[in-house]
């Protein structure tokens, strides 16, 4: 049995969920979703509250916070956006553009058919537990996608894959020429069952095809020009270094990235990238590796003075030759010094309230109410110690700011029904 690329290397590894590892070089990936992150939206888009039940017409509507089931009633239309998760819905069929942001997972118990020229934009993790239809439409792979029945293409069907991309599919029918395209370096599609259609699914051999230990040989006409690897058990390629352990911790403002090596053979130096709540990776810095085999290396690097939130790293090796390989993407929360929170958020009643947990500053502190457009509706003053305040507020959305020495240090939406 053999991984993707065993035919170039004796040695590999499998792909991880969040760092899936191909070889290639630094290049552009498919185009970025009209939101990346759930951060500045446009004023008017709906909060959706943990483990709830709602209906889409048009309009923004954003999950942000951990693992939830939702439930959706109707989608006429209008934008899903998914950040963080996982996010667990019942199948349903989008009838507007679905966004997984990058670090995200959604789960869709379910088949789905898309159509209409609505889009799946995934930067994350996206599960389908049924089959998968796409019509004159298109998905944006940047991420995993898992289809547990069969992933359709039909006629007018479109699929750009982005470094490190990969389909795994039970089986795969294509029936749209070149419906799966690669702007730069590798993907994989991988399936257990059959592939087969009427039309060459791409024209690039960027593409792989893992076929699976017990499927069907895949029809030469959708084939097309990709890779084919036989009896294969996954997306996997030769790494040029075997990472021990990779981990995040916070001092202070800063966060610390510490990552322990074994057997490195041709690494040059270690590519260390950051990406916040934008889900954006940009570089940061490199460390230079070793190059010592039959032996672990310890590594570290100090990310100094970083805002609260999320903060996302990626860490990847560079070879001599200049190829890069993604080893691992982790994230770690970097608390602020105190914690300020709305409840209920939406609300129907009108009244909402207003926690703040003071920990360090204990200078002056007020919370603010603002509309879409900026105009102050209401202001009130905080203790320096844990206080609550209720607060009532006309139907509408608001900014809400919380000020501190004059200060705006945090900005939250409070939706009122």
């Amino acid at each position: 049995m053999k991984t993707i690329f065993q035919s170039l290397a004796k040695n590999s590894i499998l792909f991880a969920v969040l760092a899936l590892s191909f070889s290639f070089r630094i290049a552009a990936q498919c185009a970025n979703p009209p939101y990346t992150s759930c951060s500045n939206l446009p004023g008017g888009s709906i909060q959706i509250s943990p483990n709830s039940s709602f209906g889409m017409n048009s309009g923004i509507y954003y999950y942000s916070g951990g693992a939830t089931t939702l439930s959706i009633s109707y989608y006429n239309g209008g934008t899903l956006i998914i950040c963080g998760g996982p996010v667990s819905i019942n199948g349903f069929n989008p009838g507007g553009d679905v966004i997984i942001t990058s670090g995200s997972s959604l789960i869709i118990n379910g088949s789905v058919n898309l159509q209409n020229n609505n889009k799946i934009y995934n930067s994350g993790s996206l599960t389908i537990n049924g089959n998968l239809t796409v019509n004159s439409n298109g998905i944006i792979n940047n991420g995993l996608i898992t289809v547990t029945g069969e992933t359709r293409f039909n006629s007018g069907a479109k699929m750009c894959m982005g470094v490190n991309a990969a389909l795994n599919s039970g089986s795969v029918y294509n029936d749209h020429p070149n419906s799966v395209t690669i702007p730069s370096g590798n993907a994989c599609i991988s399936y257990s069952g059959s592939f087969g259609g009427n039309n060459p699914v791409t024209n690039n051999a960027g593409l792989y095809i893992c076929q699976g230990t017990t499927a069907s040989d895949p029809s030469s006409i959708a084939r097309g020009n990709a890779t084919l690897v036989t009896n294969c058990t996954s997306c996997a390629f030769p790494l040029s270094v075997k990472l021990v352990s990779f981990e995040l911790e916070t001092a202070a403002t800063d966060i610390l990235l510490n990552w322990v090596t074994a057997d490195e053979r041709d690494v040059s130096y270690f590519l260390i990238e950051h990406a916040g709540s934008d889900g954006i990776f940009k570089q940061l810095s490199t460390v230079q590796a070793t190059g010592l085999p039959n032996q672990e290396n310890n590594y570290s690097f100090t990310d100094e003075n970083k805002d609260s939130g999320y903060h996302y790293y990626r860490l990847s090796e560079v070879n001599y030759d200049g190829k890069v390989s993604i080893l691992e993407i982790k994230s770690i929360e970097l608390k602020a010094d105190h914690v300020f929170k709305l409840f209920p958020n939406p609300t129907e009643s009108g009244k909402a309230t207003v926690i703040f947990y003071e920990t360090a500053n204990n200078g002056d502190t007020r919370v603010e109410f603002y509309t879409p457009v900026g105009n102050l509706v209401q202001r009130m003053q905080l203790n320096t110690a844990t206080s609550s305040h209720e607060v009532s507020l006309p139907k509408g959305q608001y900014l809400v700011r919380l000020i501190e020495n004059d200060v705006a240090v945090e900005t939250r939406s409070l939706i009122v029904l």
